[in-house]
């Protein structure tokens, strides 16, 4: 039953992306801030409410979860004292799928990610434009904030976002399905990277990804939201369980 009470909270937050989410058409509630939560239209109403009960739910159900997770367990060998985990990783990932299937949430700056990408990508440097400066055609999505704002990112999310925003121009010649692609493929690269946080907790301390994987937080952030914080995070986890693992960990 928690099982599928997990996959049924991301169902919820899916259907909360798609009302009060980041669109890529731009903030469905404008007048929020200024004028109250009644100005704003009954479908966004309807998502906050939606996107407030999807996260209570998945809160409480991992809450309750930490019960399949021995956090004694401290080494792979552990790992067989928790139940089913290949079951937990199963769930991990209808969990997220539904989060995939829809727009972004919390955040817009996976488009400012995108945007970022594409003016790599056409030769300026984005560590000296915003993207408004640049021309990104995506800009109408990212959020003000970095429309006259550099990059704060490192070379490696510079080069993916290019990547992303260059797949996408591979695939469409439609700029709205451009950016949709590009957005879908920097929220698998973040996939990724929680994948990779896996892999090293897993060899590292299996009792910890309850409390540093299995989370709502993660979800949202990471899944949802497509930070690459969790490409960071992938990196240095992945990274010290490797040399963990190597036959020269003995400076660790």
């Amino acid at each position: 039953m928690a099982r599928w009470g997990g996959v049924a909270a991301a169902v919820v937050l899916a259907a909360a992306a798609y009302l009060a989410g980041a669109l890529p058409s731009g903030d469905p509630a404008p007048t929020l801030r200024l004028a109250g939560l009644g100005s704003t239209s009954t479908a966004f109403q309807v998502g906050l409410a939606l996107w407030l009960a999807g996260t209570v739910a998945m809160a409480v159900l991992w809450w309750r979860g930490r019960q399949i997770t021995d956090v004694a367990a401290t080494t792979p060998q552990d790992s067989r004292h928790i139940p089913d985990l290949a079951g937990k990783a199963a769930l991990g990932v209808a969990v997220a799928i539904p989060l995939l299937l829809a727009p972004p949430l919390a955040s817009r700056d996976v488009y400012a990610y995108a945007c970022q990408g594409d003016l790599w990508l056409a030769g300026l440097d984005p560590y000296e434009l915003g993207v408004a400066d640049g021309g990104c055609p995506w800009t109408p999505s990212v959020p003000a904030l970095w429309w006259h704002t550099p990059a704060p990112y490192g070379p490696l999310a510079i080069v993916l976002s290019g990547a992303a925003a260059g797949i996408g121009r591979l695939l469409s010649g439609d700029t709205d399905t451009q950016l949709l692609i590009a957005v879908s493929v920097l929220r698998l690269i973040a996939v990724g990277g929680v994948a990779l946080v896996a892999w090293g907790m897993a060899r590292l301390r299996p009792g910890a990804l309850w409390a540093g994987l299995l989370t709502p937080l993660v979800a949202i952030h990471a899944v949802s939201g497509g930070h690459n914080d969790a490409v960071v995070a992938g990196l240095v986890v992945g990274g010290l369980a490797f040399a963990a693992s190597s036959r020269r960990a003995d400076w660790l």
